[in-house]
């Protein structure tokens, strides 16, 4: 209880923990915003014994920035969503300078649109296309960050 760490570089935690004994453990991992990790992992501690639980990355990350075309600034509050083989897998509104990222993304390709909700701009697939249109999927691996910018034209 209690015990934290904070990952490096490679999404790689080492933290001690003091066990009562030999036996089975249990530990859910939370994520920095609180939110509970979709994973468990439980360790068996031989009598006596260390354990190692690595964990292994199951989901990639989608980030990027959302621009004005003509300006190159960043443009706050469109959206942006990732639609996967089955539909819309994850979503996000621009921050500042267009910045978003969308994570808990599985292995696969991904379609990555923005659209403004106010209108002022057209609706883009990465990479930059008008949407509805061919745009190219974003392939993403499991612990892997991948970056799609996307530039919106006026509507």
């Amino acid at each position: 209880e209690g015990v934290f760490g904070k990952t490096d570089g490679q999404g790689q935690v080492g933290v001690t923990i003091d066990l009562n004994g030999p036996g089975d453990y249990t530990f859910p991992f939370q994520t920095a915003s609180g939110g509970t990790a979709k994973y468990v992992y439980k360790v068996t501690v031989p009598a006596p014994g260390t354990a190692d639980a690595a964990l292994v990355a199951t989901t990639g990350t989608i980030a990027g920035a959302v621009t004005d075309a003509s300006t190159g600034a960043g443009v706050v509050g469109r959206w942006v969503v990732a639609l996967g083989p089955t539909g819309t897998v994850a979503g996000a509104v621009t921050g500042p300078g267009g910045a978003y990222t969308l994570t808990g993304l599985g292995p696969s390709t991904y379609r990555v649109i923005a659209a403004d909700p106010d209108g002022a701009y057209a609706a883009r697939s990465w990479p930059d296309v008008a949407w509805p249109g061919s745009g190219g999927p974003v392939a993403v691996d499991a612990g892997a960050t991948v970056t799609a910018d996307l530039a919106l034209v006026p509507g």
